[in-house]
């Protein structure tokens, strides 16, 4: 038996739904708009059950002025109602003696010996390969070394690296003061990142960086702590993951071969502008410093992996050391400090998901074929200018009318 489904996406852009008992045309269904439609072309009625339609169709409009429909979903036919709220992708963080998040560790000192530590990729080396990368980094302390010097010929070693250079990037931290803690500091240590690999628009799926450190103990680095700060994730609801499903998706509307002409002119409905939402706490940084201080504790408001924006100046979360403390992926270039400053918080898609069969006869055979397809319905986590735990208005208008329906033929109601 296949486990493959024909796959249809439809995404909005958080606008209202349509008004029930509407027709479906252009005018009502404008570009951005999602419709959930009856049998009779009607758009449903929020409370609107399989007694009033035993199927239903999912339309978008398009920027080119065109309708995108969904198959006909069977009512009595669903196997699966379910909802995925966003949630941000994060990177993967590792530390060579000190972590900032635990405040912690140290890197043991000795003079003029070879110190040699190995880095594991966990992601594939390259498309369609399987074969995981590894690198083993030798070097030689120097007489006079210390905790700071052999932090920084770590992070040499990475940085300068033809390789790894394209994957990760390593930073000096320390338990200091000022800038990454380096001012005053006793103990000191490297951390690690994965960087935003490249992505390829005919692979239809995400390539994150995934890694592991390690440090020979029988050589100079002795009892140095490693520590995991950040697990990769790739989240759900983000541009990536929407637009690979779109992409993908085009090949159930016929578009098998781009290679071909007439070349196929694509209208993607998938947007990289994430929408902006606000929360309360502000925020400050230190000019060239990566650490943002949150006025009031962001718990429940913000996680890592999320994009905010500082008096207009984009961040990305990489890991939170505490309630009001969080290290960002890029430092404060502004040229001055930003104090108490707004926050917004980008927020990427909501997605709803429905599987169900559609069950067909094949001519002549009398054979009847059982085929499993699916709808993703994706819309904005949350609307311009709103608290950030406010759905968008689309959002909760798909909820009022999918639930009622699917609550009528024996599936719970989903949250956003």
């Amino acid at each position: 038996m296949s486990l493959h489904k024909v796959k249809t996406i439809l995404i909005g852009d958080g606008t209202a739904i349509p008004a029930g008992a509407s027709a479906v045309n252009t005018t009502n269904v404008a570009t951005g708009d999602i419709a959930v439609v009856g049998k009779n072309a009607l758009t449903l009625t929020a409370g609107n059950t399989v007694s009033d339609s035993d199927g239903i169709y999912i339309f978008q409009g398009q920027a080119d002025g065109n309708l995108k429909r969904s198959p006909l979903i069977p009512a009595r036919k669903v196997t699966s109602f379910q909802s995925e709220p966003y949630t941000a992708a994060t990177r993967c963080v590792r530390s060579i003696g000190y972590d900032r998040k635990a405040a912690t560790g140290s890197i043991e000192v000795n003079v003029d010996t070879i110190y040699e530590f190995s880095i594991n990729f966990k992601n594939n080396k390259f498309l369609w390969s399987e074969r995981p990368l590894k690198f083993r980094l030798p070097f030689t302390s120097s007489a006079s070394a210390t905790q700071s010097t052999i932090a920084t010929q770590i992070v040499n070693a990475i940085n300068n690296h033809t390789s790894l250079k394209t994957q990760i990037v390593a930073i000096k931290v320390g338990d200091g003061t000022g800038v990454m803690g380096l001012t005053g500091a006793t103990n000191f240590g490297v951390e690690i990142t994965g960087k935003t690999l490249t992505q390829f628009n005919t692979n239809y799926s995400e390539e994150k960086v995934s890694f592991e450190v390690f440090t020979d103990n029988q050589v100079g680095f002795g009892d140095t702590t490693t520590t995991s700060i950040s697990e990769r994730s790739f989240g759900s609801g983000t541009y990536l993951q929407v637009y690979n499903e779109e992409n993908f998706n085009f090949g159930y509307d016929g578009v098998l071969n781009r290679t071909k002409w007439p070349i196929p002119t694509l209208v993607y409905a998938a947007s990289s502008t994430l929408t902006a939402t606000t929360i309360v706490p502000t925020a400050t940084m230190v000019t060239l410093e990566d650490k943002i201080t949150f006025s009031a504790t962001v718990s429940g408001m913000l996680a890592a992996g999320d994009f905010i924006t500082i008096n207009g100046n984009a961040f990305e979360i990489k890991y939170f050391i505490d309630t009001t403390h969080a290290i960002a992926t890029d430092v404060n270039a502004t040229g001055g400090t930003l104090t108490t400053q707004a926050v917004t918080k980008k927020v990427g898609y909501d997605m709803i998901n429905i599987e169900f069969s559609n069950p067909s006869l094949s001519d002549g055979s009398g054979i009847l074929n059982d085929n499993s397809q699916a709808v993703t319905i994706a819309v904005p986590a949350g609307i311009a200018a709103s608290a950030y735990t406010v759905n968008s208005v689309q959002g909760d208008d798909l909820l009022s009318l999918l639930n009622p329906y699917m609550n009528s033929v024996g599936f719970a109601s989903v949250t956003l």
